[in-house]
């Protein structure tokens, strides 16, 4: 068969990548598309994706396409993942095919610091996707293929924008997993904040890991609590408006909780019922799941905010329940004693 290589971190596939596949299939006559996830790559400083997650996020974005595959290739015990080496490992391992490679321009700048790229170029033909309204010339001997490429990069996916141009099943596996999160909520709010939510996750997964509930949760929700606290009033007002009106009444200080719990919704897509709960009620606490507690506790108490939580973090790792209690005894007595100041 014919077979187009489309090679890539995939962290995360988006709409461009399966563009350039449906091309390749319709103009350029292949037999299949084969999404080759790169292991380790040496043009990339950042430390990837689990390569387990970015797989299956391909899975689920090509499943509705039969001529589209997913191929592990590149999973080998090798330091980095070389194209040459790839091409060369393929070739002999379906000796039957043949193979073209898919890349986009950006990268095509970049093959001059490929590793023996004269004999990669020999080995295998390049089919570089430019856009159909620009003029720029490749200096190596590669197929220009010219289409309206969507302006979108897995940076700007990983830092929150563009989700829409994602598909609904790897929108829904990236929230259940948890990935780019801590990228997402990054840039929306200050440092301080944001080492705060990092802090209140990392305590509320050792308090799950206690009490046998999910960490993956525990740190998501714990993560999430704070992400509509620094929004504007009037924003959080129309959410509230909008989705809680007959809690307006609570002080504006509780609505980000509550707008939270919409929000991660809608723009994290994540929809598991403990997480949202817990996100809700995180600032007036809640006994209704494990969850909730936790993360009550681990927002209270969370070492950064500058007072001994020691004693109580340890007394909630033995005993949920009791540590809870204890420290909703704690936020009383200061909301009395600040009220009275």
């Amino acid at each position: 068969m014919k077979i187009a290589i489309l090679g890539g971190s995939f962290d995360p596939i988006h709409q461009g990548h399966m563009e350039m596949a449906k091309y390749a299939l319709r103009h350029i006559k292949v037999d299949e598309v084969w999404f080759l996830p790169t292991k380790k790559t040496p043009l990339k400083t950042r430390e990837l994706t689990a390569f387990h997650h970015r797989c299956e996020m391909i899975k689920r974005a090509i499943h509705p396409y039969n001529r589209m595959k997913l191929c592990k290739d590149e999973d080998r015990d090798v330091e980095y993942s070389y194209t040459i080496d790839t091409v060369k490992y393929m070739k002999k391992k379906y000796p039957m095919h043949q193979f073209l490679w898919l890349i986009g321009f950006d990268q095509a700048k970049q093959l001059e610091s490929w590793k023996d790229i004269q004999t990669l170029l020999q080995l295998v033909e390049f089919h570089v996707f430019l856009r159909d309204d620009k003029t720029e010339v490749c200096p190596f001997p590669v197929i220009i293929e010219k289409m309206p490429l969507i302006n979108i990069s897995s940076t700007k996916i990983r830092k929150g924008h563009d989700l829409h141009k994602v598909a609904r099943s790897v929108r829904d596996y990236i929230a259940q997993h948890g990935l780019y999160l801590s990228t997402m909520i990054e840039d929306k709010m200050c440092e301080k904040r944001y080492e705060h939510s990092k802090s209140v996750a990392k305590l509320a997964k050792e308090l799950a890991l206690c009490h046998g509930v999910d960490e993956q949760k525990a740190y998501i929700a714990g993560l999430l609590h704070d992400v509509c606290k620094e929004w504007p009033y009037q924003k959080a007002y129309q959410w509230m408006q909008t989705f809680h009106p007959l809690l307006m009444h609570h002080h504006k200080n509780i609505w980000h909780a509550y707008v939270g719990e919409q929000h991660v919704k809608r723009y994290y897509h994540i929809r598991d019922k403990q997480i949202c709960h817990a996100i809700k009620n995180h600032v007036q606490g809640s006994k209704q799941h494990t969850l909730s507690m936790i993360v009550y506790i681990a927002d209270k108490l969370d070492p950064l905010r500058g007072y001994d939580s020691h004693a109580l973090i340890q007394l909630s790792k033995k005993d949920l329940n009791r540590g809870y209690e204890e420290v909703q005894k704690e936020q009383e007595a200061y909301l009395k004693r600040r009220n009275q100041g």
